[in-house]
């Protein structure tokens, strides 16, 4: 669900139908002939940025963002229960399996799997060549250059910093986080 009020859901329709035209970005089918609905690239409902905004069609968005009970078994966790649900839960999950095999829409993870090294490499080369540089500048960007919520950003960078397994640590100047790489 979009998590915009009224009017600037209107603002934002008709700032996207001015840029990408009035059809849906799947499917084509014009706003004259289905209702079209703003969808955030990156499932992040607060990530309001135009380049991360885009109209679909009801039954676009739907394919691009199906209830949970309906999402590949990868994107799911299924309950171990007694032997009749299990065999139940793996039909009901071969079903879902063969209807979304034919969509070719990525899920969460294999989005996550392809952005986040992505991300990784952007961080890796920015502290390479200045050494260190701003906590928020870092997320920030990152997230604009890889097309990344601001938050997926921070839940990135927050594990490169982690104590045990990060390569990068955090150190404050002044009221500012900065990031540069671990000195052994």
């Amino acid at each position: 669900m979009c998590n915009m009020n009224s009017r600037d859901g209107r603002k934002w329709r008709d700032f996207l139908k001015e840029k990408n035209g009035g059809y849906c970005q799947w499917c084509k089918v014009s706003d004259k002939d289905k209702q079209l609905v703003i969808d955030h690239k990156d499932n992040h409902n607060n990530n309001n940025h135009p380049d991360n905004l885009q109209l679909l069609c009801r039954s676009c968005n739907y394919k691009k963002n199906p209830r949970l009970s309906e999402r590949e078994p990868l994107d799911k966790c299924v309950s171990v229960g007694n032997k009749q649900n299990n065999n139940q839960n793996t039909t009901q999950d071969s079903n879902i399996y063969k209807y979304y095999s034919t969509i070719n829409t990525p899920s969460e993870i294999e989005i996550n799997r392809a952005k986040e090294p992505r991300f990784i490499i952007y961080i890796e080369k920015t502290i390479d060549e200045h050494g260190e540089w701003e906590e928020i500048d870092l997320k920030n960007s990152g997230a604009q250059a890889i097309g990344i919520s601001t938050t997926t950003a921070k839940r990135y960078l927050d594990k490169m910093c982690s104590r045990l397994e990060g390569n990068y640590i955090k150190f404050k100047i002044d009221t500012e986080t900065f990031i540069k790489k671990k000195t052994n």
